[in-house]
């Protein structure tokens, strides 16, 4: 069980998977909403493997920033996600983080922290 902080930083949290128009289905942060557009943060596309489950990976590979925006007429459907998605988006993003400023491998040991269980997978 999750200690209160951390719940609190779940259940207010604006997760969302987006399905747009051209297909692809991504997960992301809300940071705002105005003018037709969401600003998001970290947005990661989905796909299903049957034997992998849920593969998250950055929709996009090279920008500077984590922040885009989405214009709300490319977008199909939206939906808020389950706290256990929401939790398996945050240990992503971390493991991310970590894989990102560490090129040595001098920090695996933080990943084991923070590895998929089971549990955290969705299938």
């Amino acid at each position: 069980m999750p200690s209160q902080d951390l719940q609190d930083i779940i259940d207010t949290t604006d997760i969302r998977e987006f399905k747009l128009m051209d297909g692809t289905t991504i997960i992301t942060e809300i940071v705002d909403r105005t003018d037709g557009k969401f600003l998001v943060s970290d947005p990661m596309q989905l796909t299903m493997d049957i034997d992998k489950g849920m593969i998250m990976f950055p929709w996009f590979f090279s920008a500077e920033e984590n922040m885009c925006e989405i214009r709300e007429h490319q977008i199909l459907a939206s939906a808020n996600v389950h706290n256990s998605v929401k939790v398996t988006y945050m240990k992503h993003l971390l493991k991310m983080s970590v894989l990102e400023v560490d090129d040595n491998g001098e920090n695996e040991f933080l990943l084991d922290d923070i590895r998929m269980s089971d549990s955290d997978s969705i299938h």
